[in-house]
């Protein structure tokens, strides 16, 4: 798995972000995952659901929210809205990305990001088939990108990863 450091900007405002490959040129599709409630990109317990799904062959941008880490805004406000508007961001970015499938856009949220994700797809983004892939922390199954159609996905999916065991 390769990783780069890329950033992007949110309603004016640069967002730090982690661009996690396969070991292969792309185009690939791509995964967007926006950091649990709180969360900061570099947390070491993303890793692993990172590692899965780019040995499944996607690639996976993960970054901080405005005012949380190492991106830009006002470092005083929590606001669920604007996590949801830099999700929004997080994917038109990959759209116009020459390394992405742009209409192989998938989300994945963890905790409260999940409910975000599933908000976001209410935001038509030009150039962009999103799917959401479901919060593993119930599961620990990461759902298959064709058959997810919420964070609650599919269970009975035969291509669903386990977590750890997917390789």
């Amino acid at each position: 798995m390769r990783t780069s450091t890329v950033s992007f900007y949110s309603e004016g405002d640069p967002i730090a972000a982690l661009w996690r490959t396969p070991d292969h040129d792309g185009p690939y599709p791509a995964i967007v995952q926006g950091p649990g409630w709180l969360g900061l990109k570099d947390a070491k317990l993303y890793v692993r659901y990172h590692e899965a799904l780019v040995a499944a062959g996607f690639a996976v941008l993960i970054f901080d929210y405005r005012g949380f880490g190492d991106s830009g805004g006002d470092k005083g406000v929590l606001s669920p809205a604007r996590q949801l508007q830099d999700l929004v961001n997080a994917v038109t970015y990959l759209t116009t990305r020459d390394d992405v499938v742009s209409d192989a856009i998938g989300t994945f949220g963890t905790g409260g990001t999940g409910a975000e994700m599933r908000s976001s797809w209410q935001t038509p983004i030009p150039g962009s088939r999103r799917r959401s892939v479901r919060s593993p922390w119930r599961t620990g199954r990461i759902g298959c990108i064709e058959c997810a159609r919420s964070t609650s996905g599919s269970p009975s999916c035969p291509r669903s990863m386990r977590i750890g065991d997917c390789a």
